[in-house]
């Protein structure tokens, strides 16, 4: 038997039980019954309608970096549009660098530079509106998360300031697809998000905190709502709290307990859609402005005073600025962008009950709410004066390029599919190409060379 697989069938026997309730069930608690209750409030089937096949682009990236036995840094990013109209769309940056900076520079300049890519095609497509009339524009990913990332100067050389060159692109494309009435639509096939999880949780808390004013004084309740609402910070507190109360109280206190246990380990959204969906639909859509105290206090140190938020967060691009004045007049105004947001309304869709389903996300505006921006919206709520034609079409809209279980958005699949940059491409092609076009010889890292062995 190969190494270590004798120790692994070992371990597995003695957890078999506890493993196949997690692979069948996923996390179970004592609230799961009224989860279930008010999951199914919040569970849509799908209107049984025409397919709208509009004129669609999907579009996806990939990156790839490689550290050289000098300690230099090359970096490639490439997106690639996929049309329903069969035009193509293709983009590439790339750069060498001769000291590699920080992991975390690394993984956010990487991350931006891709998305940024995908920003520049999206650009590129709309600008042939005018011959094909286009009616969304599809991106892998989440639309919300792009707008949270914080801008911060990124210590790697001639891209400092990148952070503000993302912003700035990815709020222009918005804009167009504003003004040209595309909508830009994020699907993510693996999000983890818990918004629907936190407004059920939310509701059950409520009304349970409801049945206790008829039991517990009121001034011990009192102290139990100021200990929940600081259970982000301090849940020590919380839970020292509700001991005292369970001693007094009994088991009356028990589901409150619960609770707080279930917001202290939240599962994800798309948990209970794999539980309790038991046919196709998808879930209330929810606005979302402010949602975490992070975004908060970011947004909020924008609005205090947008040109100090620019020295105080690009110190190190301020360094090699031309002309401090330019750069700062440039970031304060892509900082107004930034607050200028519109707000996202996210939903799950599951096109078939055997799938798993995924993560929409469209600005507000797509779906009739034109007012709302990302610095005056606290926290999510579920959208109420929704325009239901809208949402309808967009659901028909995405379901036209569902392609089954192996092939989630057929424009999207095509896109990772031509795009994917993987080791033998980066070592076959790219690093070749280099070496040729520079009449050298790369010498990768001590690590890599490991790697490759392996």
């Amino acid at each position: 038997m190969p190494k270590f697989l004798d120790l692994f069938v070992a371990e597995l026997r003695k957890s078999a039980d506890t493993f196949r309730e997690i692979l069948d069930k996923g996390k179970t608690s004592e609230l799961d019954d009224i989860f279930k209750l008010n999951f199914e409030n919040h569970w849509h089937p799908l209107n049984p309608q025409e397919e709208q096949f509009g004129n669609v682009a999907g579009i996806d990236s990939s990156r790839a970096s490689r550290i050289f036995s000098n300690g230099s840094f090359l970096h490639i990013a490439r997106a690639i549009g996929i049309s329903s109209w069969e035009k193509e769309y293709r983009y590439l940056r790339t750069g060498l660098h001769a000291i590699r900076p920080s992991d975390r520079d690394v993984r956010a300049f990487m991350a931006l530079e891709s998305e940024f890519c995908e920003h520049t095609i999206a650009l590129d497509i709309i600008k042939d509106n005018n011959n094909h009339k286009i009616d969304a524009i599809l991106i892998d990913g989440s639309l919300y998360g792009r707008m949270t990332h914080v801008p911060i100067d990124i210590d790697l050389d001639g891209h400092k300031d990148f952070p503000l060159t993302y912003m700035e692109n990815y709020a222009i494309f918005l804009e167009e697809c504003k003004k040209k009435n595309i909508i830009p639509i994020g699907i993510s096939k693996d999000s983890r998000i818990a918004f629907l999880s936190s407004i059920i949780l939310g509701d059950i808390l409520h009304s349970e905190l409801d049945r206790l004013e008829e039991i517990i004084p009121q001034h011990k309740l009192w102290d139990v709502k100021q200990a929940i609402d600081k259970i982000e910070f301090d849940p020590a507190t919380v839970f020292r709290t509700l001991d005292t109360l369970k001693q007094d109280h009994g088991s009356s206190v028990e589901i409150l307990i619960g609770i707080m246990n279930e917001y202290m380990h939240l599962r994800p959204d798309f948990q209970l859609i794999g539980r309790w969906a038991k046919f196709s639909g998808y879930t209330t859509p929810i606005e979302l402005g402010l949602v975490t105290r992070g975004i908060s206090i970011e947004y909020s140190s924008m609005m205090s005073d947008e040109a100090q938020y620019v020295r105080r967060r690009f110190r190190r691009a301020l360094l090699d600025a031309e002309n401090i004045d330019e750069f700062v007049n440039w970031g304060t105004k892509v900082v107004r962008k930034i607050l200028d947001f519109p707000t996202i309304i996210t939903f799950h869709l599951l096109p078939d009950p055997r799938d798993t389903p995924l993560r929409i996300d469209v600005p507000s505006w797509a779906l009739g709410i034109h007012s709302n921006t990302m610095k005056d919206f606290d926290g999510m709520k579920i959208v109420e004066n929704l325009n239901t034609n809208a949402l309808d079409n967009l659901l028909q809209l995405i379901m036209a390029g569902y392609g089954g279980l192996e092939n989630y958005n057929i424009w999207l699949t095509k896109a990772d599919e031509d795009v994917r940059l993987g080791r033998r491409t980066m070592d076959t092609l790219y690093e070749s190409l280099l070496e040729r076009e520079l009449k050298t010889k790369l010498r990768h890292n001590r690590s890599y060379r490991r790697v490759v062995r392996i």
